[in-house]
C-alpha cells in the first residue's frame, strides 16, 4: 500500500478481511508472518505503529453519553493534538460528513448512517497517516454514502487508506488499488483497470428483443465476424453475448452490420459494456467461496480474546494509578454535571433555603421546651394597648386566686355603661362613685335593659361601641351582671374588678379596695 492512495480490500464473508485489519493494528497477533507499517514491525513495535494509526471498525465503538463533537475531541486528545488544532479537526470533519445539525447531539440518539461517520471521522481525526475503514459505509443510504465517498477521497492526501467493503460499485470508484482476498490468503491486487483487463471476460453485447426475434439468425449473423461466439444469457426480452477483448477490432464492421439488419431479426436495441467488477470478483473467488462456507470457524463466548496482543501493554499502578483514575472520575462527573445543571441548581438551592428554616424551627422547639413549666411573667390587665375600646365584664367567682392588673387606665376615653332598678341600690351608688373617682365617662340607661340599650347604640355606632365600650354592669336588688366587649384581650377581669370593688366599698369604706394582678 502506498500514501496518497486508497486501497479497497474486497472478500466474501469469512474471508478474512477483518481479521487482516485487526492483525495490522495489533488486536490479535499474527500466528506467523509480519507486516511493515511505516517502518514498524507489527510484531515488535506496535505501539509506534499506533501513533499514527486511524481505525474505524466493522461496529461502532462510541460512547452513548458524548456527543459527536466531544468523541472528535476526545479521540484528536488522545493522538497528541493541542486545542487550537482539536478545534479544527472537530470543525472540518462535522463540515466534511454533514453532521453540523447533530454536532451537540448524543451518539445514542444518532441514527445507524450518523454512528457510521462518526466512526470514520474518529478514525481521521488527529491526522493519523495509516487509516484502516472495515466496511465504513455499511448500513448507509446511498445519499451519506456518496457523502462519505467523497469526504475519503479528499482526505486521502498525505494518508494512506486501507478499505474494506461488499459494494463493488464502491471499490471501483474509491480504490486507486483493489485487492481480492479469498480463503485467508490474497489472490490478486491491482488497479480496477488491470483486474477487469486480467480477470474479466472481456465485453458485452446486450440485446433487447422482440418476440418473434430467433436467436439462431442473430448469432449466425455475429459468428461472421466472431466465428467462436456464443449466447452467455436469453432470459426474457435480453440477449447476451461475451466478446473477447483481442476481438475489439471487428466490432465497427460487426456492429454496423447488426444495425443494418436489426429490424428484420427482432432487435429493438443494443449496447456493449466491459467487465464490470463483480464479474472480476465472482471469477477469483469461485474456487474458494463453497470451501470457505463449509470451513468457517464460529467464534462464540469470545474465544478470540486470547489472540489479543497485550505483550507490549505497560501497566502503571501506585499514586500514578490513583491520579489517573481520580482525574477521569473527575472529568466524568464534570461532564454530567454540565448536561444536568438544573440538578446542580436544585441540589445547592434547597439545602440554602431549607436549613437556615430548619434551625430556627429547631431553636424555637428547644426554647419551648426549656422554658417549660417556668412561671410566665406578669400581665397587666389594663386597658393601655387599645384605642377607645368599649368592654363588658361577666362574673367570676370571689375565692379566684389568679391576680391580675384590671383597672381601665389603658384605654383611651372607655364608656362605662350602667343599669340599675333604682337610685337607691347601694351596690349601684358605690359602682358610679368608684367611676367618678376616677374621672371615667359614664353612659346611664334610666330605661329598658342593657341588652336593648347596647343594640339601640350598637346599630346607630357601631365603630363608637366596638372601640370605646369597654364594661358595663346591671344592678337588680343585690344582684350584678358584668357586661365587657369581647374583643380587647383581658377584659373580663376589668370588668370583674369594678363589680367586687362597688360590692366591698358598699360594706366598708372608700379606703378598701381589690386590685387584680
Amino acid at each position: 500500500m502506498f500514501e496518497n492512495q486508497i486501497t479497497v480490500l474486497l472478500g466474501h464473508n469469512g474471508a478474512g478481511k477483518t481479521t487482516t485489519m485487526s492483525m495490522l493494528t495489533g488486536m490479535i497477533t499474527p500466528t506467523e508472518g509480519t507486516a511493515i507499517v511505516n517502518g514498524h514491525d507489527i510484531r515488535t513495535n506496535m505501539s509506534q505503529v499506533r501513533d499514527s494509526l486511524g481505525l474505524c471498525p466493522q461496529h461502532n465503538i462510541l460512547f452513548d453519553e458524548l456527543t459527536v463533537a466531544e468523541h472528535i475531541r476526545f479521540f484528536s486528545k488522545l493522538k497528541g493534538l493541542n486545542k487550537k488544532e482539536i478545534d479544527e479537526e472537530i470543525n472540518t470533519y462535522v463540515d466534511l460528513l454533514q453532521l453540523e445539525p447533530k454536532r451537540n447531539a448524543r451518539s445514542k440518539t444518532l441514527s445507524g448512517g450518523m454512528k457510521r461517520k462518526l466512526s470514520v471521522a474518529i478514525a481521521m481525526c488527529g491526522r493519523s497517516k495509516i487509516v484502516m475503514l472495515d466496511e465504513p459505509t455499511a448500513g448507509m443510504d446511498p445519499a451519506a454514502r456518496r457523502a462519505l465517498w467523497d469526504m475519503i477521497v479528499k482526505q486521502k492526501k498525505d494518508r494512506t487508506i486501507l478499505l474494506s467493503t461488499h459494494f463493488m460499485d464502491e471499490a471501483d470508484l474509491l480504490g486507486d488499488r483493489i485487492a481480492i482476498m479469498a480463503g485467508g490468503q490474497l489472490q490478486c491486487c491491482g488497479s480496477s483497470f488491470f483486474l477487469k483487463k486480467k480477470y474479466g471476460a472481456g465485453y458485452h453485447l446486450i440485446m433487447d428483443k422482440r418476440q418473434d426475434c430467433v436467436v439462431s439468425q442473430v448469432t449466425d449473423l455475429l459468428k461472421v465476424y466472431i466465428p467462436n461466439i456464443k449466447v452467455a444469457t436469453n432470459i426474457g426480452s435480453e440477449l447476451t453475448y461475451i466478446l473477447a477483448e483481442d476481438q475489439a477490432v471487428v466490432f465497427e464492421e460487426m456492429l454496423a452490420a447488426l444495425e443494418s439488419k436489426s429490424k428484420s431479426l427482432g432487435v429493438n436495441s443494443y449496447g456493449i459494456s466491459l467487465t464490470t467488477m463483480q464479474e472480476v470478483f465472482m471469477n477469483v473467488g469461485a474456487d474458494h467461496g463453497q470451501e470457505e462456507i463449509n470451513n468457517r470457524k464460529i467464534v462464540t463466548n469470545g474465544s478470540m480474546i486470547n489472540n489479543v496482543n497485550i505483550t507490549s501493554a505497560s501497566f502503571v499502578n501506585g499514586f500514578t494509578l490513583w491520579r489517573y483514575q481520580f482525574v477521569a472520575m473527575l472529568m466524568k462527573k464534570f461532564r454530567v454535571t454540565q448536561r444536568n445543571w438544573m440538578l446542580l441548581l436544585i441540589q445547592n438551592l434547597i439545602p440554602i433555603i431549607f436549613i437556615p428554616i430548619i434551625f430556627i424551627v429547631s431553636a424555637m422547639i428547644i426554647c419551648r421546651m426549656m422554658q417549660f413549666g417556668v412561671d410566665l411573667p406578669r400581665i397587666d390587665s389594663t386597658l393601655d394597648p387599645f384605642t377607645d375600646p368599649i368592654t363588658t365584664i361577666t362574673r367570676d367567682s370571689e375565692d379566684n386566686t389568679y391576680y391580675i392588673d384590671s383597672t381601665l387606665d389603658p384605654f383611651t376615653d372607655p364608656i362605662t355603661t350602667i343599669t340599675r332598678d333604682s337610685e337607691d341600690n347601694t351596690y349601684y351608688v358605690q359602682y358610679r362613685n368608684i367611676l367618678e373617682r376616677e374621672n371615667r365617662e359614664i353612659m346611664n340607661f334610666l330605661t329598658e335593659s342593657m341588652t336593648n340599650n347596647m343594640l339601640n347604640q350598637t346599630t346607630q355606632y357601631t365603630s363608637r361601641v366596638r372601640m370605646r365600650y369597654i364594661i358595663g354592669a346591671s344592678f337588680s336588688g343585690n344582684n350584678i351582671t358584668s357586661w365587657f366587649n369581647n374583643e380587647p384581650l383581658h377584659s373580663p377581669p376589668i370588668a370583674l374588678q369594678y363589680s367586687m370593688n362597688a360590692i366591698l366599698q358598699s360594706h366598708t369604706t372608700d379606703d378598701h379596695f381589690i386590685h387584680h394582678q
